[in-house]
């Protein structure tokens, strides 16, 4: 039951999110509708986000705002863009405007959402997103979960995967993409090395299909990146970047090593202070 509603949550949450963003490249686009037929002086009858029936509406001045129930789309009704409010004598009717005008009217729609993707696009890129940093390390493989496609088609510990489809690979971002060509080609093999020796795997693609996952981890640098606050690590004189060799002279060779050590101090000195 909870992984049912973890699993219907999320579909909600993607539902939502789409209607969000959908609404806004509609708003967008009947903004550029909008402001071109007010520019050339035509009236205006109704603004709507989403097709009949109405939520809710407004009117302001000579136009009716509105957001509609069908979020598939939306609509600029202009003074006189239907056959019976024609009236080419009527300076604010749609049919009294020029052909160089109405197309003018039209194109504003798609040079508003050019416009708005030339504008975003270099906000985001300047933004960033935050991607886990094993992505760009070399894809060499740390465990192998029990019954994954990965144990089946004989990966082990310590390989390191070379090519997909023929195709060289360097970090694990480009393995990921590499699975994903795969998948929509049908075809799927990896070059791996293993201890000097170069091994040639085909990946079974239904058994993929079906468990959506390879079930390998990867080595993770075990490198310092951002700091929670407070921060013991911050407080210790540890900075970004630093490479983490030992701890309690521990050698350590992954960030998934760190965990259990840092767990088994916080007992003891748990039990110290007891």
């Amino acid at each position: 039951f909870f992984h049912f509603s973890i699993h219907n949550g999320r579909l909600m949450l993607t539902f939502l999110t789409f209607i969000l963003v959908l609404g806004l490249l509609i708003f967008v686009h009947e903004l550029g509708h909008f402001i071109a037929a007010r520019h050339v002086g035509v009236r205006v009858e109704a603004f709507s986000i989403g097709f009949p029936p109405t939520i809710c509406g407004r009117k302001i001045g000579e136009t009716e705002y509105k957001v509609s129930w069908i979020p598939l789309g939306g609509y600029v009704r202009l003074f006189g863009q239907n056959v019976h409010d024609e009236d080419p004598e009527h300076p604010e009717n749609y049919a009294s405007k020029s052909l160089f005008q109405r197309l003018y009217i039209l194109l504003g729609g798609p040079a508003m959402n050019l416009l708005f993707a030339l504008i975003c696009m270099p906000v985001f890129f300047m933004l960033g997103t935050r991607t886990p940093a094993y992505l760009e390390e070399t894809p060499r493989i740390r465990d192998i979960k029990a019954g994954s496609v990965a144990e089946g088609m004989g990966l082990r510990q310590d390989d390191l995967i070379l090519r997909i489809n023929n195709r060289e690979v360097y970090t694990w971002h480009e393995v990921n993409q590499g699975l994903g060509e795969g998948l929509a080609s049908s075809k799927l093999n990896l070059s791996v090395e293993r201890k000097g020796t170069l091994l040639d795997l085909e990946v079974p693609l239904k058994q993929l299909e079906q468990q959506r996952q390879m079930g390998w981890s990867p080595y993770i640098t075990p490198r310092a990146g951002g700091f929670t606050t407070p921060s013991p690590a911050r407080e210790a004189g540890i900075l970004e970047g630093d490479l983490i060799l030992s701890i309690n002279e521990k050698p350590i060779h992954d960030w998934n090593e760190l965990i259990p050590i840092i767990q088994e101090s916080q007992k003891v000195d748990n039990q110290a202070q007891g």
